[in-house]
């Protein structure tokens, strides 16, 4: 069996029942969290161009909420534009071994792509969970590495994370969790040049991820 065909069974055996009580209590936590520096980080510039921005892509009109503003839009978009806020003020959460900024990354996909599918609470808060522990095993694989070699860790772990929990919600077959992965795999990138020049493009590699990973996984 592959790595791939391991982590694709994690993600597509996992089921709510098997969560720790400690485990979803912290997860609740960190969910709130992130919506709470979501809403702060609506007020920046980043986020208000990220706002702007989804209007001017085709066919991007939905009923996905947009936080911190009366906007709505589809399900790719307000991850996008609510993953931007998420990290606007770099206040979200981070898990510091593997230095991914994995809630900002997971949770407006899972919000978003849960209220598509209709998805239940459970289901979304399962998702999350499994998404944030594919990000951070990826992270912790790369021994810092990512970061040592000029890359945005939570650009590239984030991302597989992002497809894990949206391969979860749309309950595909192991197959097709391997087949997103994969072309998850083909497209993770992000560099930190963020750091030498105080660019806002940090708040955006990591949360156009999820957008590109939602799709990889419809089309796996």
């Amino acid at each position: 069996m592959t790595l791939s065909q391991h982590v694709a069974n994690f993600i597509t055996t996992t089921t709510f029942s098997q969560l720790p009580t400690q485990l979803i209590a912290r997860a609740k936590l960190h969910l709130l969290d992130t919506l709470g520096v979501a809403l702060a980080g609506s007020t920046q510039s980043s986020s208000k161009q990220g706002r702007h921005g989804i209007t001017l892509l085709p066919d991007s009109q939905g009923k996905i909420p947009i936080w911190g503003s009366m906007q709505t839009a589809n399900t790719t978009a307000a991850a996008l534009a609510n993953g931007i806020a998420a990290h606007a003020l770099d206040f979200d959460d981070t898990h510091t071994d593997s230095i991914t900024h994995g809630s900002a990354v997971l949770t407006p996909i899972a919000f978003a792509l849960g209220e598509t599918l209709n998805a239940s609470n459970e289901e979304i808060l399962t998702a999350w969970v499994i998404g944030w522990e594919v990000a951070a095993r990826v992270g912790l694989a790369s021994h810092s590495g990512f970061h040592q070699r000029g890359f945005h860790a939570t650009a590239i772990a984030g991302i597989f994370g992002a497809t894990a929990c949206a391969a979860s919600l749309l309950k595909l077959t192991s197959q097709q969790a391997v087949n997103a992965l994969g072309l998850t795999a083909s497209q993770a990138a992000g560099i930190a040049e963020y750091l030498t020049n105080s660019s806002s493009a940090k708040c955006f590699s990591c949360r156009m991820g999820r957008s590109i990973r939602y799709y990889c996984s419809l089309v796996s």
